[in-house]
């Protein structure tokens, strides 16, 4: 059993055609589909995203609030938890 996630747009009738990778020809297949309408997704393009993240960013630094090394705290962290052991 393998499971496949793909996302797929409806043509502008309402149809939605789904090609699966990696079936093997002359085959009998139980396919068993969910549909799930993935609404509330405003951003299709990479401009669209970097737009985004240009807002978010400009946001946070009109907050005032500053944000550390993610990479650097968890470094730490280990360095600290491990020193425990």
């Amino acid at each position: 059993m393998q499971t496949v996630h793909l996302k797929a747009t409806s043509s502008a009738e309402g149809q939605l055609t789904i090609s699966i990778p990696n079936a093997q020809p002359n085959e009998q297949y139980d396919v068993v589909l969910v549909l799930q309408q993935r609404s509330g997704v405003k951003y299709q393009t990479m401009e669209e995203y970097s737009k985004l993240a240009d807002e978010i960013r400009e946001r946070l630094a009109a907050s005032g609030r500053t944000f550390g090394d993610s990479v650097e705290d968890l470094r730490e962290l280990r360095e600290e938890r491990m020193s425990q052991w």
